[in-house]
């Protein structure tokens, strides 16, 4: 039941995510990634992602590998 409960959350905030990156995306035209950030499924844009990485906030990872593991892109 909690593995259930745990899923339905989940999704629901996957979703959350998703219609947020569309919106975003309508509006500003620019690429927008849903990626697990900290378990938790959340929009960010691509430029701001390779922002991250060339500030060293995000190591060890690039901009491709993220865009191989997001569960969801704009185009």
């Amino acid at each position: 039941m909690i593995k259930y409960l745990k899923n339905k959350l989940f999704r629901y905030c996957a979703v959350k995510a998703m219609k947020q990156a569309k919106r975003t995306h309508a509006l500003t035209g620019e690429t927008i990634l849903v990626i697990l950030w900290k378990g938790k499924p959340v929009a960010v844009s691509k430029r701001k992602l390779k922002e991250w990485i060339r500030t060293k906030r995000i190591r060890g990872i690039t901009i491709q590998q993220i865009e191989k593991k997001a569960l969801y892109i704009t185009n």
